[in-house]
């Protein structure tokens, strides 16, 4: 990647406003102008002082020199204060774009990509784009700037040493080239190292209880003690190529450096220079130099900085859900006591010539609570995730209250849906805020009321109340410091808290005691009141009151009806409920006698 582009690159993802940019760019032309005649009054005070020296020659040269000087220091202080503002302003509005957008990527991205990897993105990669865009002026901007106005100096003053040093730029360049390729090929390898680093160690921390009960402790340091090793090595790759990128540097300058001294006092030697105007060009000749150090030395940020934009890049292209052009629906009509879904000759697959889901039809009218029951991994929860826009290329049709739901705003249809997940997706915040997201329509007023209210109708106000800090306790990632059914309880009191009209529950009350079970089916009926509800059970005893009961077998529909009809057909469905009654639960083993 070039400087060039690197910088283009640079400024598409910080988006940043092109003002401070080209301010920054003005500034850094007038200072670059104001440093140029340095070597031409230099070489003028030499001659006067050889030839015609007077004390008003040296009285002058003084005060240009510093009106020059003062100038400049006071252009590069506001330079300073500026570049900082604009490459803070542009980290910041990178990591509010790329976190909004990460955001926004369909489901199926976090499935098939590791957390620990993305967090290592947002954090370390921006830091790393942070560091280039910090010194894009100072290291990218100025120092071209300095080679085109120096270098068209040098041309104008003596056009042999002009050429002599525009040609170390292409020779610098191409000496270094392989290095450059080598150099970045490390720095993401380094890159793609940290993320395995950052990713085994999330992984281990988030599964701590299943690393210690199986005394996993000594695994996982062995893991990551080779990653380190091999992020270690990389390292001292990269590292070796970024020297020998400034050693080649330095030596291609100090090469050119005496190639100028030895042309310069030839030029002397046969009358065509004379020694002031030698001394004048070497000093020009050395600003010309300056500036190659600095982007050779930019150019090793560039190096590690490029992975990290490359990697950035890589996200921040990718589609984001629901950015179909059908999606034009604001807003799904309401109707009254909860949602009219259909679904019709309804098709998915996660792999290709392995249909989950295969004509799948059923109406959940409002006021109806339809449940699923069947296998694990038979697609019940798939189909919570396709009408909640998670998973987008299924053919058939979905709709809800007559709308296609490939036409409607994912958050047109969300807003409809509330969701008890089979896990428990709690926040290290206090309970208070875990069960404030709930709120999407409510006002302020009377929050608290409205929390323990919800609390009260789940079954969790008497252990909110025993807790140290009450509505106030942080409960841990996850909710670590709760019990399975504790968290349960939360969660649905989250959703009650929603008031949806569609409400979801998956295995919604599985990690619960039959007494507490027991309570929440009560609770449950008031909540299931005026909305329409989609419940998946492996517990047939929570179901037996829905209105429609569906049995999915090898990705169809098999038997739908009420309790009463199913239990009469002598089907599957009854076959498993006689097995749970009597404690044999295995819908698995079930089907091998079926």
């Amino acid at each position: 990647m070039n400087l060039l582009h690197f910088i283009k690159e640079l400024f598409k993802l910080a988006t940043p406003s092109k003002k401070p940019l080209r301010i920054l760019i003005v500034l850094s032309i007038l200072s670059e102008l104001a440093a140029i005649p340095g070597p031409f009054l230099f070489a003028w005070i030499l001659d006067k002082a050889i030839n015609d020296f007077s004390m008003q020659h040296l009285y002058t040269f003084i005060g240009i020199i510093l009106i020059l000087q003062v100038f400049q220091a006071t252009l590069g202080l506001f330079s300073v204060k500026l570049n900082r503002q604009f490459s803070l302003e542009s980290a910041n509005r990178l990591r509010i774009s790329f976190c909004e957008h990460l955001l926004h990527l369909p489901y199926d991205f976090f499935l098939n990509n590791n957390a620990g990897g993305q967090s290592n993105s947002f954090l370390n990669d921006v830091d790393d784009i942070d560091d280039a865009i910090s010194g894009v002026v100072a290291g990218g901007v100025r120092p071209i700037l300095k080679l085109v106005f120096y270098g068209l100096a040098i041309l104008i003053w003596n056009p042999i040493i002009g050429i002599l040093a525009v040609l170390v730029i292409p020779l610098t360049i191409l000496g270094q080239r392989k290095i450059r390729v080598l150099a970045h090929v490390s720095s993401m390898e380094k890159v793609n190292i940290r993320e395995e680093i950052v990713s085994t160690t999330s992984e281990a921390v988030a599964n701590i209880s299943v690393v210690k009960s199986f005394t996993m402790e000594d695994m996982m340091e062995d893991r990551v003690g080779s990653l380190s090793a091999a992020y270690k090595d990389s390292g001292i790759y990269l590292e070796t190529y970024q020297s020998a990128m400034r050693s080649s540097a330095n030596v291609m300058l100090a090469f050119m450096q005496y190639s100028f001294f030895i042309v310069g006092a030839y030029l002397v030697m046969i009358d065509q220079l004379g020694i002031p105007a030698f001394l004048g060009q070497i000093l020009l000749v050395g600003r010309f130099l300056g500036p190659l150090n600095d982007l050779f030395a930019y150019r090793t940020v560039l190096v590690k900085s490029n992975a990290a934009i490359h990697r950035v890049r890589e996200t921040m292209d990718l589609d984001r859900e629901g950015s179909q052009e059908s999606r034009t629906l604001e807003e799904i009509p309401s109707v009254e006591h909860g949602v009219d879904l259909q679904v019709r000759d309804l098709h998915f697959c996660f792999h290709k010539d392995l249909p989950l889901i295969s004509a799948w039809s059923f109406d959940l009218k409002p006021g109806e609570t339809v449940a699923l029951v069947g296998a694990s991994g038979s697609g019940k929860t798939t189909l919570l995730n396709l009408i909640l826009g998670m998973f987008e290329d299924y053919t058939g049709e979905i709709s809800l209250n007559g709308n296609e739901l490939k036409t409607v705003r994912l958050e047109a249809i969300r807003a409809k849906c509330g969701v008890v997940f089979q896990e428990h997706i709690l926040f290290n915040a206090s309970v208070r805020d875990n069960l404030s997201i709930g709120f999407v329509q409510h006002s302020e007023e009377n929050r608290d009321e409205q929390i323990w209210q919800a609390l009260d109708l789940a079954h969790a106000a008497d252990f909110i109340r025993e807790l140290p800090d009450g509505l106030d306790t942080i409960i841990g990632t996850n909710g670590v410091k709760l019990s399975g059914g504790q968290r349960q309880r939360l969660a649905l009191a989250r959703v009650i808290l929603r008031n949806p009209p569609l409400l979801f529950l998956d295995e919604a009350t599985r990690a619960l005691d039959s007494i507490s079970e027991g309570h929440i089916q009560e609770a449950l009926k008031s909540v299931f009141k005026d909305r329409s509800s989609l419940v998946i059970a492996h517990r047939l005893s929570t179901i037996v009151d829905a209105d429609k009961i569906l049995v999915i077998h090898d990705g169809q529909i098999v038997e739908q009806g009420t309790h009463q009809e199913l239990f009469a057909n002598d089907g599957m469905y009854q076959k498993l409920f006689e097995a749970q009654v009597e404690g044999f639960i295995n819908w698995e083993d079930l089907e091998g006698e079926s």
